[in-house]
């Protein structure tokens, strides 16, 4: 065997010999998965995964039967693998990646390279460097495109090609949509169909024919065009205004019926059948609290089987009629529970498919699923050196705010923690779009592992629970949110979960803001607080930062923070610094172009002019959040060493 071989087989078959320390290392929780994403080839000859190897992101085929590697997709520095998809049998479509400079972290560039099962033929088919010799180890000729792409079709009936959207930047800070067969041989483009708004997402239908655009227009209300055919001008369909909900067609069932979710006339999103000749739609499921979260699509068919709802465990509603797809998920769910389970892929017949399963206290773990004998065969695990046994557990938990409206949160806990004891209250960001689930999270089990409950909560403003529940928290980032947030660490008290002198309140990106804004309105519920990448002045969102340079942006926060300078800077920590009085840590990166240095820098300042405690940890190198091991190593030792310090005493 080689040793490229023997490197991978090592990997995938390797368990620890002896128990881990005690207690498990900041680096085991903070470093990078072993393996991304993994998925089988159409004819099931071979395997590709992604993984980390030597501080890159490559790509791995193996033979399917005996694990033994075929080839290694590995690029130059800066250049990473980012995504991946079988575009054919023997035939790989790999999305690229690259650090920037000196900066940690990696961005995708939009281009695409392809390449052969074995690693002959490679081929940088789609991108600025398309046909560039010098960039990566190529054969070149394919046109260079400005912008970027998403993979629409995999069109596995056509034998070269696949369909794609492509999106060329322009001078208006937005991106020309246009959808074009790729030769994934040797990059020729041709365009199919030009989208009616910018930065749309096109759909076609199963031959591969687009037929509907949609996305917000410079208004940021949501528009959906359709067209029956190629030679039909598009037509607007929908129209509504941000906030009264959307329909979004998301997949054909044939050629005269599309599966559409929409939350128009009802508050939770629903799954419904539209005929697209007479207009009528017939409902198919809904659920009266949570919105449907996702429509598993299988690869590379593009056959709709399930949709998947997280009410507070994962629930599916299955399409029967989707033989063979939806048999896998089936047998799935029998398997494992009720856990969020996603079929990455199947083969053409049907009779194989790869599963990837992630519960709370597992990471992901890949399993191959053998139709004839209907079993699943472990293949590997994404963290393989965080053992499940040792996680702690997600638990739902119902919280009544003050008002009476009806939260959801998740508990993180230990088996052995103390009751009371010491709790973050951990705030994720958003706030809008973004919803807390009860998967496995590496930093609440981070937290856990040494010694808190950590306790998430779904407030007002949250994605997932209704358009009313979402349309709550707009304009209400001092407000309603910020009342959610502490009636849940009353929760927690009263349910005799937290040390009422012991709670700690941490975030990042919008939650950094939540952390910190919660303990000035609420100062006697927190020892601290811990703010991550945080926007501390709110009018500075219409100063500085990407959201108000994209040309929706600033439709956008008028609708969802206002545009009022006086009522902005009442809800700004940088203009409230005398009603802060609990100890307060501040962690950002220089090259934040989200929201950048100066939040920090100016709530860092105006606390140590007035005197109040205050910690703070830099890195020039890092953007919206932290990326490198080592610095995130670093960061976390100075957080657990800060809650300590507060949280300790009684």
């Amino acid at each position: 065997m080689n040793p490229a071989a023997a490197l991978i087989l090592a990997a995938v078959f390797a368990a620890d010999a002896t128990a881990p320390p005690t207690p498990i290392p900041i680096r085991d929780f903070v470093r990078p998965a072993e393996y991304e994403d993994a998925k089988i080839s159409p004819d099931g000859a071979y395997l590709a995964v992604t993984m980390r190897r030597d501080g890159q992101n490559v790509l791995a085929v193996l033979s399917l039967d005996t694990l033994d590697v075929a080839s290694v997709v590995r690029f130059d520095r800066p250049n990473d693998v980012d995504q991946f998809h079988w575009a054919k049998d023997r035939r790989l479509l790999v999305s690229l990646s690259i650090t920037f400079g000196a900066l940690e972290f990696p961005m995708p560039t939009g281009e695409l390279y392809a390449v052969d099962a074995d690693g002959g033929a490679g081929k940088m088919i789609f991108g600025q460097r398309a046909g560039d010799p010098d960039s990566v180890p190529l054969v070149g000729g394919a046109e260079r495109f400005d912008g970027s792409h998403r993979i629409m079709n995999l069109l596995p009936d056509d034998p070269r090609r696949v369909l794609i959207s492509t999106f060329r930047n322009n001078r208006g800070r937005e991106h020309v949509t246009d959808a074009a067969l790729l030769d994934v041989y040797n990059g020729q483009l041709r365009r199919v169909a030009h989208a009616p708004l910018r930065d749309a997402y096109l759909l076609a239908d199963r031959s591969g024919l687009v037929r509907f655009a949609l996305g917000r227009n410079r208004d940021f209300a949501f528009e959906v065009h359709y067209r029956a055919n190629d030679k039909s001008p598009w037509q607007p369909l929908t129209t509504d205004a941000f906030g009264d909900g959307e329909l979004i067609p998301v997949a054909f069932a044939d050629a005269d019926r599309v599966y559409v979710t929409d939350n128009r006339t009802t508050d939770t999103r629903g799954l419904f059948l539209l005929d697209l000749a007479s207009g009528k739609s017939q409902t198919l499921f809904r659920d009266p609290r949570v919105d449907i979260n996702l429509i598993e699509i299988a690869e590379p068919s593009g056959v709709p089987y399930a949709a998947r709802v997280t009410p507070s465990t994962t629930a599916y509603y299955l399409f029967d009629d989707a033989h063979p797809y939806v048999d896998v998920l089936r047998a799935a769910i029998a398997r494992f529970g009720d856990v969020n389970v996603a079929v990455t892929s199947f083969t053409r017949d049907g009779h194989r498919a790869l599963v990837r399963v992630v519960d709370d206290r597992n990471a992901g773990a890949f399993y191959l699923y053998d139709a004839d004998s209907r079993t699943f065969k472990f293949v590997l695990a994404r963290r393989r050196w965080l053992d499940p046994e040792r996680m702690a557990t997600v638990r739902a938990v119902d919280i009544a705010a003050r008002d009476g409206q009806l939260l959801q949160g998740f508990l993180t806990r230990l088996p052995d923690a103390q009751s009371p004891g010491p709790m973050v209250l951990m705030v994720h960001g958003g706030p809008h779009g973004v919803v807390d689930d009860p998967y496995f999270d590496e930093i609440a089990q981070l937290f856990a592992q040494y010694g808190y409950s950590v306790l998430k909560v779904n407030y007002r403003g949250s994605a997932g629970y209704g358009r009313a529940f979402q349309s709550a928290g707009f304009g209400q980032w001092g407000g309603v949110i910020q009342r959610d947030i502490a009636d849940a660490a009353r929760w927690a008290i009263g349910a005799g979960i937290a040390d009422p002198h012991r709670i700690a309140i941490y975030g990042e990106s919008f939650g950094a803001y939540a952390a910190i804004m919660n303990a000035l309105l609420d100062p006697d519920l927190y020892r601290c607080a811990v703010g991550i990448s945080g926007v501390y002045n709110v009018p500075m969102l219409f100063e500085a930062g990407d959201v108000r340079r994209r040309s929706m942006g600033l439709a956008y926060l008028r609708a969802t923070v206002g545009d009022d300078p006086a009522a902005l800077e009442a809800i700004s920590p940088v203009h409230n610094v005398a009603r802060i009085h609990v100890p307060i840590f501040l962690a950002h990166g220089g090259a934040d172009v989200r929201s950048p240095i100066a939040h920090a820098r100016q709530l860092r300042d105006a606390l140590a002019a007035q005197g109040k405690p205050v910690e703070y940890f830099e890195k020039p190198d890092e953007a919206h959040g932290f990326y490198d091991t080592d610095n995130r190593v670093e960061l976390y030792q100075h957080v657990l060493a800060f809650l300590d310090r507060y949280t300790a005493r009684n």
